[in-house]
């Protein structure tokens, strides 16, 4: 009979509990995400970390981007290091901030569009960034919409 199978025909529900508590706890403590590079291809990847803590050490992480097919000749991840995480952090900082400017400025020259076929003058960035903070108060204010 397997610890699982034992645990679930002989257990007491207050020592389910207890052992619950006892793993989840142990499980507060592991990070939320882990970072992987590839040592082929050199691609990066963020993920939930998930079950990795009780998985199998010796089954590599394959890369997604090259080596999806598992061979074992292909590419392998590996965990970043600290200085790594913080770059690609950076990194993905930067480029959400960069591709967060380029759509309020296409949704800027996209209203500004529409108001040119109304007839009416362009707004600035300065005036649609006020039109849209008024609209988002009328909208989440109690009672709104």
């Amino acid at each position: 009979m397997s610890k699982s199978d034992f645990i679930a025909k002989f257990a007491s529900e207050a020592e389910k509990d207890e052992l619950i508590g006892k793993i989840e706890a142990r499980r507060a403590k592991l990070p939320k995400f882990i970072y992987f590079v590839c040592q082929k291809c050199g691609w990066q990847a963020k993920m939930l970390f998930g079950d990795r803590d009780i998985r199998r050490s010796d089954i590599p992480e394959y890369c997604f981007r090259c080596n999806s097919a598992r061979f074992k000749d292909g590419g392998i991840m590996r965990e970043m290091t600290k200085k790594e995480v913080q770059a690609y952090e950076k990194e993905l900082a930067e480029k959400e901030a960069r591709e967060e400017n380029q759509l309020f400025k296409a949704r800027l020259f996209n209203r500004n569009q529409e108001r040119q076929r109304q007839g009416l003058p362009t707004l600035s960035e300065k005036e649609y960034r006020a039109e849209m903070k008024a609209e988002w108060e009328r909208f989440n204010r109690p009672g709104g919409r």
